[in-house]
């Protein structure tokens, strides 16, 4: 379980956050680590589903594995440039980026982070301070498990 500082639980600040992952343990550590970092959080298991939930509301953030069944992180990145006006940052994550994947990424201009797993929730929750108001991002991000993602 991680452990974050005690104003840790702020940094998000009720921002709304959807995680994109097919694997149910990791989709609920990253539940659980944005919940804790004050984050409203939806989750789904695939591209498709994540692509169906953003069209129906607003998200500051999308966390999405990059390989998925049902609709990977490409598909959903292309997905969001095509159907959405207001468009979330993007973390993208994943055990290896090809470079085809890697220009996709990058040429979409709407990730602003990308992770090889396994990856600390602390880094995570640091790249997303750094997409915050300023003021939002006065917090320590301290992680003081070994909990990999």
């Amino acid at each position: 379980m991680d452990s974050f500082s005690s104003h840790s639980p702020s940094l998000l600040n009720g921002k709304s956050i959807l995680v994109v992952e097919d694997e149910g343990d990791i989709r609920d550590h990253l539940i659980q680590t944005m919940e804790r970092l004050g984050g409203n959080v939806s989750a789904v298991a695939n591209g498709k589903a994540a692509i169906e939930v953003l069209r129906a509301g607003h998200f500051d953030f999308v966390i999405s594995d990059l390989l998925m069944g049902g609709g990977g992180g490409i598909a959903l990145i292309r997905d969001i440039q095509k159907y959405l006006i207001k468009k979330p940052k993007i973390f993208i994550y994943s055990a290896y980026i090809s470079p085809p994947d890697k220009l996709a990424i990058e040429a979409s201009g709407l990730v602003v982070g990308t992770f090889e797993k396994p990856f600390r929730s602390e880094h995570l929750a640091a790249a997303m301070a750094k997409h915050l108001p300023e003021q939002e991002t006065a917090h320590s991000i301290v992680d003081h498990s070994d909990q990999l993602i």
